[in-house]
C-alpha cells in the first residue's frame, strides 16, 4: 500500500480553504474520531502524524485565509495538537490541548 503525501496535503488544504467563510475564526480539524460503532480508522493516526511533521518542518504551508485567524490540528484522544496561526508569520507549534 503506498500513500500519496500530496493528496493527502491537498485535501487538508482544501478543507481549510472550504471553511474559511465570515462565520469562523478558528478551525479544528480531528482525526482518529469513533465511528457510530466506537471504531477508529487506523490510517487516521498516520495522517494526523504526517501532516504535523510536515506542519513543524515547513514542507507544508497553509496558505494566507481570509477569516480564519488559526487552524488547529489534533488526533482524538492525544495530548498534543498543533496550531498555526494565520494572522502572524510565527511557525506552527505543538501545544497540549
Amino acid at each position: 500500500m503506498t500513500v500519496d503525501i500530496a493528496l493527502l496535503e491537498d485535501e487538508f488544504l482544501k478543507r481549510i480553504t472550504k471553511k474559511d467563510r465570515p462565520s469562523n475564526e478558528i478551525l479544528i480539524v480531528t482525526t482518529g474520531l469513533p465511528d457510530e460503532h466506537g471504531f477508529i480508522c487506523l490510517a487516521d493516526h498516520f495522517i494526523f502524524e504526517v501532516l504535523r511533521r510536515r506542519l513543524e518542518t515547513g514542507k507544508l504551508r497553509v496558505p494566507p485565509t481570509t477569516h480564519l485567524n488559526q487552524v488547529v490540528l489534533n488526533h482524538h484522544g492525544a495530548p498534543w495538537c498543533i496550531a498555526i496561526s494565520l494572522s502572524s508569520s510565527q511557525k506552527p507549534h505543538l501545544f497540549r490541548c
